[in-house]
């Protein structure tokens, strides 16, 4: 595309932008007015331009121009050292500093701050912001705040005085009964691993929700899908079933396992089952 310059009336051939009015930049009286700059406004580094379009460079980067306009507004741009308490405006990295140098940094530090341990009275050095010098008097202070230290049983209620920093109940029975009601999966395992032992049946290791994962949630009993949001005592909560009952001489065995809903498996007793023609469940033989 051709045009004609509106300043000195040359002919110019346009390839790139087709609004241009002007054949060279000293045509152009925008640019013309503007100050030259060939020196950075912040750090005086010398800037060079790699084209001749756009108005001058006044920095070298971002950094200069933040640190420029930092120092335009000193009052709302400073900070007290926090060690020396000194007004120090931003770095030469353009923000603002928590410490004036690195002395201040230093000695601001925990290695390098001096301590009085609460137990023995001794002045200490640390990196760590505790308040003993050493492990045994930490071992004391723990103690003391130990024995003034009263907590709530999760399980009964009662006010009692713990002996270490995790303990939650006030005795064995209590934090049994707690840690049974926070895992029932493993409450229940326990619990029918107690009895194959107390009648020395065969007994294997296993999880009660891996039988009923084994089982795809339906009882094994009536069919019907089990509802895994229900618990105990719910009638049709889940519940295991012994396929020979441990009280006729069955074993606590994978084998022997299954998924039932807990009032059919009340019903069942130790008992055999069979389907009747209609589709129901019949219970046959009384041991």
């Amino acid at each position: 595309m051709v045009k004609i310059c509106k300043k000195c009336g040359k002919e110019f051939t346009v390839k790139k932008y087709p609004n241009r009015r002007y054949c060279t930049p000293e045509c152009n009286p925008w640019i013309g007015t503007l100050p030259k700059h060939n020196n950075c406004l912040n750090c005086g580094k010398k800037l060079e331009k790699k084209s001749n379009y756009g108005p001058p460079l006044q920095y070298c980067g971002d950094r200069c121009r933040w640190t420029a306009y930092y120092n335009r507004h000193p009052e709302e741009y400073t900070k007290k050292c926090n060690h020396c308490g000194d007004l120090m405006p931003v770095n030469k990295y353009g923000y603002l500093a928590n410490h004036c140098s690195p002395e201040c940094r230093a000695a601001d530090s925990f290695h390098n701050q001096e301590r009085r341990c609460v137990i023995c009275g001794k002045v200490y050095k640390s990196g760590n912001p505790g308040i003993c010098c050493s492990v045994k008097c930490r071992v004391i202070a723990t103690k003391e705040k130990l024995l003034t230290e009263t907590r709530i049983c999760k399980n009964c209620g009662k006010e009692f005085t713990p002996t270490n920093t995790h303990q939650q109940c006030c005795g064995k029975k209590c934090s049994d009964k707690n840690y049974a009601m926070e895992h029932p999966d493993y409450a229940a395992s326990k619990r029918h691993r107690y009895r194959a032992r107390k009648i020395n049946a065969k007994h294997e290791e296993f999880m009660v929700s891996d039988v009923y994962e084994r089982d795809n949630w339906h009882c094994q009993i009536c069919g019907k899908p089990v509802n895994k949001k229900l618990k105990h005592p719910h009638l049709l909560s889940a519940s295991l079933d012994h396929i020979l009952p441990l009280s006729r001489g069955g074993d606590h065995t994978l084998d022997n396992v299954r998924l039932s809903h807990l009032r059919c498996n009340i019903s069942r007793g130790n008992r055999d089952f069979m389907a009747a023609d209609n589709g129901q469940i019949m219970f046959v033989g009384r041991f």
